[in-house]
């Protein structure tokens, strides 16, 4: 397809979404730019941890996770991918390569620009012991050949964060980039906390940056789109502490000051 008529459909548009999502399954290996989980190693070098875990969830599936048990000494984890059933479920993606094997016509899904699709984000203990987590969530564009750019804003890639229910926003140590959160309640062993995301969609004014170029004779004008051909990116990191001295812990791991109520919830200074 010609590069300069990316933006000109939704299908085009919908090769974008392809583009970022491959860009994350890619990056499992390298460990770098897919969705992680992961334990404190700072606060974990001062006490030794036993059965303590976390587990990213997304749209209620397990995404990433990193466990440890203290039996055997060993971490349990897997890094997932997010975004992979953004335009469809796992069942039809099923049905269109079922169809393709038998040379049927298939009409690849398309990403509509503005609209919100689900992306529901929360944590799970999977550990043995009581926790306190934080997330920092990670919005990006990169460019045709993978590097990261500086120039187009992390706000075109709309997250609808939900804060009305025991999550806060750290807002001095978040970026346009990058978003922390912490919950504020205690997170007991097996429970889930509630969303921190629900929704997400590109800004449509993605679309409308172009440049336009008059030849020397003035009879053709040739139209380029700004952000053809550019990939956004969507990570997220998940921090757990144990409860034991929970204020030294976060202030030795986050590097933040907690005050911690009679109920167990806590209020970040």
């Amino acid at each position: 397809m010609n590069k300069k008529s990316k933006f000109r459909s939704q299908m085009t548009t919908g090769i974008l979404l392809v583009a970022a999502v491959l860009l994350l399954m890619g990056s499992v290996a390298g460990g770098s730019q897919a969705a992680l989980t992961y334990f404190s190693e700072t606060y974990k070098a001062r006490i030794l941890i036993y059965d303590i875990g976390v587990t990213l969830v997304e749209n209620e599936k397990d995404i990433s996770w990193r466990d440890y048990t203290g039996a055997d000494d060993k971490w349990d984890e897997h890094t997932g991918v997010l975004l992979e059933y953004m335009l469809e479920t796992e069942e039809e993606r099923e049905a269109r390569a079922a169809a393709r094997a038998k040379d049927e016509k298939v009409t690849e899904p398309e990403l509509i620009l503005g609209k919100a699709y689900k992306e529901e984000l929360t944590v799970r203990n999977s550990g043995n012991i009581d926790q306190y987590v934080r997330v920092m969530v990670y919005r990006y564009w990169n460019d045709e050949e993978g590097n990261k750019l500086t120039d187009v804003s992390p706000s075109l890639i709309k997250l609808n964060f939900l804060t009305d229910n025991g999550w806060i926003i750290d807002e001095e140590a978040s970026t346009q980039e990058r978003t922390v959160l912490y919950y504020t309640k205690m997170l007991k062993v097996g429970e889930t906390a509630p969303l921190f995301t629900d929704t997400i969609s590109i800004d449509p004014s993605v679309a409308k940056k172009v440049t336009q170029i008059t030849s020397v004779d003035g009879n053709v004008i040739t139209t380029t789109y700004d952000y053809d051909g550019l990939e956004f990116v969507l990570e997220a990191e998940v921090d757990a502490v144990q409860t034991h001295n929970v204020k030294d812990a976060i202030k030795s791991a986050w590097g933040v000051d907690v005050k911690l109520e009679k109920d167990g919830t806590l209020s970040y200074k």
